[in-house]
């Protein structure tokens, strides 16, 4: 049996008797990215927030090992030191070097390591 109880909405009477207050709505791009940052940040502190209660309950239960105690010391630098949102790049140039700033990393760690076999 059911403990919750739906209520049916009439979603277009409720319009009716409450429209929306068309001046004071926001619209465009501007607007748009000013939610989306908005939105990164709310995730941003919600994480911030998990992290530190998990911190806290690892602890207390003592599962602290050498890998989440990295792990906390990163959840940490990240609630003293959050990141900078303005400077994210986006969009296909930007992932398209990121990618090739990986592949220039990774062909670097490959020669730097074939000359400590040698």
């Amino acid at each position: 049996m059911s403990t919750t109880t739906e209520i049916e909405i009439d979603y277009q009477a409720y319009m009716r008797e409450n429209p929306p207050d068309l001046p004071n709505i926001v619209r465009g791009p501007e607007a748009r990215e000013k939610r989306r940052e908005a939105a990164m940040e709310r995730m941003l502190r919600k994480k911030q927030a998990e992290g530190k209660t998990r911190q806290s309950t690892q602890k207390e239960a003592g599962l602290v090992n050498a890998a989440t105690e990295k792990e906390i010391d990163y959840q940490s630098y990240l609630i003293d030191y959050p990141p900078d949102l303005t400077d994210i790049r986006r969009g296909p140039e930007a992932r398209e070097k990121r990618r090739e700033a990986a592949l220039k990393r990774m062909l670097q760690d490959k020669q730097s390591e074939d000359q400590d076999t040698q």
